[in-house]
């Protein structure tokens, strides 16, 4: 494969990665644990999508810098 198109992909895959951080319902009747828990995995997935996500724009083709 290239390396535009293993760019592509790795886009694509932070891009998921952020969308599932960002789709997660915290809901008024879960319990304390589960809401704890959620915005825990919610902050995780947005900022490793998000991170990743500037990293990868920073260089117009892709370079990990």
């Amino acid at each position: 494969m290239s390396e535009f198109a293993i760019m592509i992909l790795v886009f694509l895959f932070f891009i998921i990665i952020l969308a599932i951080g960002l789709t997660i319902k915290i809901k008024e009747t879960d319990n304390a644990i589960i809401r704890f828990l959620k915005i825990i995995i919610k902050i995780i997935f947005i900022g490793i999508g998000g991170l990743f996500l500037f990293v990868l724009l920073r260089a117009p083709l892709g370079g990990w810098v």
